[in-house]
């Protein structure tokens, strides 16, 4: 993603208070590698409540 980009995002995830993670993968196109597929995991585990 372009870094003014990138950074216009990150400025509307914090203006409305968005709980994410904005994270950048070096050398990723558009598949998700198994580490990704942790993250994104681990994201949620942490992030959504057990009822």
């Amino acid at each position: 993603m372009m870094p003014a980009r990138w950074q216009a995002c990150r400025n509307i995830y914090d203006s409305m208070d968005v709980n994410a993670m904005i994270r950048t993968y070096p050398a990723t196109g558009h598949e998700q590698s198994e580490g990704i597929k942790h993250d994104v995991v681990d994201f949620f585990n942490k992030n959504i409540p057990v009822n």
